[in-house]
């Protein structure tokens, strides 16, 4: 009985995520640094946390075991460079319920970002809900790649902050913005887009209903310039709303004929302007 009950709290053991991020990092040849026992409420935040290499390796193989450790993951100034984060999300390849991640001033690059896509093109309810990545060393291509994968995706919140959103790489953004059926939160802010640029964006969101939230501040937009932007938007917004609602009336009469009643042209005048 002795070697059964302890046979089976061996198995609980080497089953912790605790000890397998101890045990890889003693492989890593790295200090086993506490990161596991910062998870509060499913959320890991690393704030300030220097994670290299093995640290990270570690702490994918924990995520590994368990499917329900962790939900929100925050990392900022860690040092995490693009290879040691791909490591970390792939571990959370194993976390379904994970929902947010928000990665600051580290490095991101082209095995990050494919690892990221694999989490936003899960299928509901599993998928990735919110990416922010803000003030990181990233390339144009990786972003590229990051924003062409995107739109066919769930993914309802969305910031890219400080990521050289100009030029084409804010045309895909717009082309997000237009193919998205779920984003409801953007925000494109300290970008150094300019009024040219914020103006074809606005033109696509005047017909765009979902999204709720858009923050483009602190970028290069003059106070004047940004009040002719924002009537423009305003302008666009109300003539999608009227050919909306004159759809809406040519469909109603449409339906009306169809059951043969009678209207004089002063009340179908009307109907096409309710």
């Amino acid at each position: 009985m002795k070697h059964i009950t302890e046979g089976v709290i061996a198995t609980k053991r080497n089953q912790d995520p605790r000890t397998k991020f101890l045990g890889r990092c003693e492989r890593e040849h790295v200090v086993a640094l506490p990161a596991l026992s910062k998870i509060r409420d499913k959320v890991l935040n690393l704030k300030g946390y220097q994670m290299n290499a093995g640290l990270c390796s570690a702490l994918g193989q924990a995520f590994l075991l368990y499917n329900h450790v962790v939900e929100k993951l925050f990392m900022e100034s860690t040092g995490t460079q693009d290879d040691s984060f791909a490591r970390v999300l792939e571990g959370l390849a194993e976390q379904h319920g994970f929902k947010t991640l928000c990665y600051k001033k580290n490095d991101l690059g082209p095995r990050s970002v494919a690892a990221i896509l694999a989490l936003v093109r899960r299928p509901l309810p599993h998928n990735l809900d919110e990416l922010r990545i803000v003030n990181c060393r990233v390339s144009a291509s990786a972003i590229q790649t990051l924003l062409q994968g995107l739109p066919s995706t769930n993914l309802r919140k969305l910031t890219l902050v400080k990521t050289g959103l100009r030029g084409s790489l804010l045309d895909y953004v717009i082309e997000l913005t237009a193919a998205s059926r779920s984003l409801v939160e953007l925000d494109i802010s300290w970008n150094r887009i300019t009024s040219a640029e914020l103006r074809k964006l606005f033109a696509v969101l005047a017909g765009n209903r979902q999204l709720q939230y858009l923050n483009t501040s602190w970028n290069e937009v003059q106070e004047p310039q940004l009040k002719d932007v924002a009537h423009e938007q305003q302008q666009l917004r109300q003539k999608a709303l009227l050919k909306e609602r004159l759809v809406e009336g040519e469909q109603l009469l449409g339906s009306l004929k169809a059951v043969k009643v009678e209207l004089s042209e002063e009340d179908k005048s009307n109907l096409l302007t309710l």
